[in-house]
Parts: C-alpha cells; sequence; structure tokens
C-alpha cells in the first residue's frame, strides 16, 4: 500500500513540475498581481450577485445582462486573462486524462 502511496505521490510531483501546471501558475500570478483585471472580475461578481438577486425576485434583469456582456468583452481584451484562460484549459485537459486513465483502469477490475 505505501508503495501505491508513494507513486500517487510521486504523480503529482510530475504534475506540479510539469509545463502545463508552471504556465498555470505563472499566469495565475501575473493575473493576480494585475489591479484592473482585478477590478473587472470584482464588477462582474457584483454585477451576477445583483442579477441572481433581481432573478430571485422575478425583476427585470437586461440592464444588467448588458452591463455583464460588456465586462467579459472588456475583461477578454487582457492578454494575460486569455492567456490565464488558456493555461487553465491545458492544465485541466491534463488532469481530466490522468482522471479518464485512472478510471478505465479500475473500471477494467469491476468488469
Amino acid at each position: 500500500m505505501n508503495d501505491i502511496i508513494n507513486d500517487v505521490e510521486e504523480l503529482k510531483e510530475k504534475v506540479i513540475l510539469s509545463y502545463e501546471y508552471k504556465e498555470y501558475k505563472k499566469c495565475e500570478e501575473i493575473l493576480d498581481n494585475n489591479k484592473e483585471i482585478n477590478e473587472i472580475i470584482n464588477k462582474i461578481k457584483k454585477v451576477q450577485q445583483t442579477i441572481i438577486k433581481k432573478e430571485d425576485k422575478n425583476d427585470e434583469v437586461d440592464k444588467e445582462k448588458i452591463e455583464l456582456n460588456s465586462l467579459y468583452e472588456k475583461l477578454n481584451t487582457y492578454s494575460e486573462y486569455t492567456s490565464y484562460i488558456n493555461a487553465s484549459k491545458k492544465l485541466n485537459e491534463m488532469i481530466t486524462y490522468i482522471q479518464k486513465e485512472f478510471e478505465n483502469y479500475f473500471n477494467k477490475f469491476i468488469i
């Protein structure tokens, strides 16, 4: 059992040392340090909260949805943000692939 745990730890380390993970962390740090992008993200969160509250009350949200779309469009003009999104997708694809490989392998025991 300890060998298996060690192998899992080794896989975790390999993920952490992978290009995909390093690129994700680099982009995340750049994004975290960009005040303009963080302001837009915070505005998006506030507008989303407003939309949810208004929808709960069956109030009109067209204005807020237009504002939200505008904020997303503005956010997508930042290369730092799009790089982060792309790096995040690549890391997620890698992890999903690993999970599917494990799932396929273990399903062979069950079937």
